[in-house]
């Protein structure tokens, strides 16, 4: 039996648990929460209309007011013994004639359809799960979310055990392409959702644990980076892009959104630096300037960064450089070049 809805449902769901991956990784911004929100409601709301198309189930669609008058679409709607393949071979101008079930419907019908897997304390996870999604899909979409109040630590818990027990309706109506357990090398691996359900939930907690921020940390703990790049989030990461050339190019967007999160959940803090310098210019006159740097911290530790507030611009720089000489070597003189010109660039 073709399942005709399956394909568009089960990708949809693949986007649902990319993002809730996505989040327990620490790319919690708003982007991230809404993308999760919007996949798991149209991948929920999909697959429970699949099923009612498998066991015949006329309440996935009602027909309109204009029906013709020898009852077309509603007469073989109703005499259909196989809806999957009546919808499939249904012309589009008698499509539309039909409107589907409303979400906020699905809670029920799917409380009756999948009574005999969801027993007490499932089936109270299953209808918190479906409420709180038409919740959230109807204010993501027709009214005023905050920007950092959409999709709260509860939610997002509570969303994510949803899913476990969603997973196992799944499997038990033949909802899925493949039986039993799911291999990482496999095709289906995107659909696999079997994991330990969670008690506890803190977006500060993904954050800190990531394992983008803990490179972070190591990367730009006991180096300086320019100060004239602006305090929020795009300029922080330019100028760290600046003193650490990883993050330039394909890694920068990623930055950005890491510390995004970083600095609203002020983890990440920086401290601005600097000294009087003598300089002689072209004509060979002295010139007292101002030398400053910025050092981040939180990340690491405020001790960290008051130790490193001692250390002059060369040494730190220099360090930078003796990691890019570190890794190409003796053709190292471009990347070399390219950095130091970066530098001058940000710092003037």
């Amino acid at each position: 039996m073709k399942q005709i809805l399956r394909d568009n449902a089960l990708e949809a769901w693949a986007m649902a648990i990319k993002h809730c991956n996505a989040i327990m990784d620490g790319k919690i911004t708003l982007g991230y929460r809404k993308q999760f929100v919007t996949s798991l409601h149209n991948a929920v709301e999909l697959l429970i209309k699949q099923h009612m198309l498998n066991v015949n189930d006329y309440r996935v669609a009602e027909v309109k007011k204009d029906v013709l008058p020898d009852g077309k679409p509603a007469k073989e709607f109703y005499n259909s013994l196989n809806l999957n393949e009546y919808f499939a071979n249904l012309e589009d101008k008698m499509m539309k004639k039909f409107y589907s079930v409303e979400f906020q419907k699905l809670k029920d019908i799917g409380k009756e359809l999948f009574k005999e897997y969801l027993e007490e304390d499932k089936k109270q996870n299953f209808c918190d799960g479906m409420k709180l999604l038409a919740d959230l899909r109807n204010s993501e979409t027709h009214f005023f979310i905050d920007k950092n109040g959409f999709l709260t630590e509860s939610e997002f818990k509570k969303l994510y055990n949803f899913m476990i027990v969603f997973y196992g309706i799944l499997e038990k109506y033949k909802l899925l392409p493949y039986w039993g357990t799911c291999h990482k090398d496999s095709e289906h691996w995107k659909l696999f959702f079997i994991r330990k359900e969670l008690n506890e939930f803190s977006y500060t907690a993904v954050l800190k644990n990531a394992k983008f921020v803990k490179e972070l940390k190591s990367n730009i703990e006991n180096e300086i980076f320019p100060t004239n790049c602006g305090s929020d989030a795009y300029g922080i990461s330019y100028g760290i892009s600046c003193g650490c050339e990883q993050y330039f190019g394909e890694k920068f967007e990623e930055l950005w959104t890491y510390i995004e999160m970083l600095l609203y959940y002020k983890i990440l803090k920086y401290q601005d630096n600097g000294e009087e310098v003598e300089y002689k210019n072209e004509e060979g006159y002295l010139i007292t300037g101002y030398d400053s740097w910025r050092q981040y911290y939180g990340i690491s530790t405020p001790e960290q960064a008051a130790k490193m507030s001692e250390l002059s611009d060369g040494v730190i720089v220099g360090s930078a450089i003796m990691r890019i000489i570190e890794k190409y070597g003796v053709a190292c003189e471009p990347y070399v070049l390219e950095y130091v010109q970066k530098m001058i660039e940000a710092i003037r």
